[in-house]
């Protein structure tokens, strides 16, 4: 009785890895490790829809794995691991990633005002970012950002008119994917920017 108690612990599944999180340069996945003592490594799945996966990645104990040359798209990631005895889990929580178009090259020396430029994302961090753009001519700033392409939550860089525009966006969350586009009124006529996406660490 206890050997067979004992072959049936020895064969269980391993837990699903937790935390999954996603960025993008290419698409870099990050978890948990696991704490079963038998664990052997794990499988990275993909797919472009929902909870339907193509063959995985296997890869060992490292909890972070690079994905490259994605298309654009929306793309879906889960993990699962595996044991010694060759039992895989369950999936992870499901990530996903979406790969904007490239937006256009903007040079402010050449285009018809009103209009937008240098739009830079910088020193993106678990839980704010910062966001900056040039204008020609002098203009206000707003960033509306959220985490779907809908938006919904807005940020005031500046009332004033100016040709620099800078903020940072706070109360974000660790390893979510974000959208956003900024706009400007300019003397009365509003520009605004393409859809643009950063990750958060």
């Amino acid at each position: 009785m206890l050997m067979q108690l004992f072959l049936l612990l020895l064969l269980q599944s391993p837990a699903p890895p937790t935390n999954v999180g996603v960025s993008k340069a290419n698409v870099d996945l990050t978890w948990d490790a696991n704490p079963e003592t038998d664990l052997a490594g794990y499988k990275v799945y993909w797919g472009v829809k929902p909870r339907v996966y193509g063959t995985p990645t296997v890869i060992s104990k490292e909890t972070t794995h690079r994905l490259v040359g994605f298309a654009t798209g929306t793309y879906y990631f889960a993990v699962t691991a595996y044991n010694t005895a060759g039992l895989e889990s369950g999936y992870s929580n499901e990530v996903s990633m979406t790969v904007l178009p490239a937006p256009p090259t903007l040079n402010i020396s050449s285009c018809t005002p009103p209009c937008i430029s240098s739009l830079t994302v910088a020193d993106i961090t678990t839980t704010s970012v910062a966001i900056s753009w040039a204008t020609n001519p002098e203009c206000s700033g707003t960033i509306f950002w959220g985490t779907t392409s809908e938006l919904g939550k807005i940020v005031v860089a500046n009332n004033l008119a100016t040709t620099d525009h800078w903020a940072r966006v706070y109360g974000l969350t660790t390893r979510t994917h974000y959208f956003f586009k900024v706009s400007s009124v300019c003397g009365g006529t509003t520009v605004t920017s393409d859809l643009r996406s950063f990750n958060t660490k």
